[in-house]
């Protein structure tokens, strides 16, 4: 097994955005992808979904206070993925769960 990790590791290392990308268009489809979100505020997260409202990235403070510097492109990606709509429309598109019902 520790060779086949070591190699694993090694190859994931050498792909790139556009062959994920073009594995994403082949094999996704996004009309039907489901997500989990676990945590708390799950109220207020599913009606941030529901309103198809922003979510922007917050990165934590260093011990100044200051938010470090991010690359150009991380800050573009983190603006796609806060213009991304989750597409749920009706509040049964999103369902809550307590975490001892998951996996009944």
């Amino acid at each position: 097994m520790g060779k086949f990790l070591e190699q694993w590791r090694a190859s994931l290392r050498s792909v790139t955005a556009d062959q994920v990308n073009a594995a994403w268009r082949k094999w996704m489809k996004p009309e039907e992808l489901q997500c989990v979100l676990v945590g708390p505020g799950m109220e207020e997260a599913k009606k941030t979904i529901l309103a198809d409202a922003g979510t922007p990235m917050h990165y934590q403070k260093d011990a100044q206070g200051n938010v470090p510097q991010k690359p150009a492109a991380l800050l573009e990606t983190d603006r796609a993925v806060d213009r991304t709509s989750f597409g749920a429309k009706d509040p049964q598109d999103v369902e809550i769960l307590p975490i001892d019902k998951m996996f009944e």
